[in-house]
This record gives C-alpha cells, structure tokens and sequence, in this order.
C-alpha cells in the first residue's frame, strides 16, 4: 500500500486547524466574558440609591451626609476619609504613598480654580480604584487579614500595662 504525502499532511493540517479554531473561541469567549465584566463594573459605578439622612458610617458612626462618603452594593456607607484610614494600612508601601499624594492633590485642586476638572476626575478615580475597590468589611482585604491579630503587640503591650495597673 502506498500513502500519498498529501494524504498523511493533510490530517495533521487538520488537527492544527481544528486546535486553532478552538484556541480561537476561547479568546472570543474570554473576550465577551472581559467586556460583560468591564460593562457590569460600568453599570455598577453609576448605580444609585436613596441614602436616608439619618445614615451613618460604618466606622465612625458620625453621620454619612455631611461629608464625602462611599456606598458599596453590600450597603456598607464609610465617609471617605474613614474608608482610607481604615483601607490604607493594609496597602503596600507604594500604594499607600500614592493614597496620601492624591488626597493631597483633591484637597488642592478643590481650593483652585475648576479649571482643573478633568485632573480632579482622574485623581478621584484613582484613589477610588485604590480604596473603595472593594467593601473593607466583606472583600478580600478583609479575608487576607483573617490569620492577623486584632491588636498589633503596642496594643498588647497597653493592654497588659493597663491591666497590672488596675
């Protein structure tokens, strides 16, 4: 029996070609699944809701209203200043770094002209995407710190001090 070259090749040209295929829907999947994730992020960040007047934050119990404040789909309400204390500790060195410098920045640029919109917009959104990514009470961050103890050892050691005095 004699085989043709192009019998043998062409089966193994259909192979590749059928594993390109597949390699091609999955990125198609992939693709569709990071664009109806980036639209329901979209939709997430210009979802509202009704904050009733007698809300308040979750750390510090002050009212919501009557300062600039963060509400996540959990129901979660911080005032942004208690959500960055309380997120910040918990960033890298570098990320925390950046928190302060664009805190700084929104605090200078609120006293300036509004000239500055667009550069007001921008820092906003990064220190959104810095510390209200996700709720500090139910998302990852809190999950990662399971394994730490609550009172860092100055608080311990207080705590002790407190005691043998009392």
């Amino acid at each position: 029996a004699v085989v043709s070259p192009q019998s043998s090749g062409s089966s193994g040209i259909n192979a590749e070609y059928g594993d390109i295929n597949r390699l091609s829907e999955d990125m198609r999947d992939a693709t569709e699944s990071a664009e109806r994730i980036h639209n329901d992020i979209s939709n997430l960040r210009r979802k509202t809701c009704v904050i009733e007047s007698n809300r308040t934050c979750v750390l510090c119990e002050g009212a919501l209203l009557v300062r600039s404040f963060y509400v996540f789909p959990c129901s979660h309400m911080f005032h942004t200043s208690c959500l960055v204390r309380e997120v910040t500790p918990h960033l890298s060195r570098s990320k925390a770094a950046q928190v302060q410098n664009l805190e700084n920045l929104l605090a200078n640029l609120r006293d300036e002209d509004k000239s500055r919109t667009e550069q007001y917009k921008v820092a906003k959104d990064e220190l959104d995407e810095l510390v209200a990514s996700e709720c500090v009470l139910c998302g990852e961050m809190i999950i990662q710190m399971i394994d730490k103890p609550f009172l860092t050892e100055d608080e311990m050691e207080f705590e002790r001090l407190k005691a043998e005095w009392l």
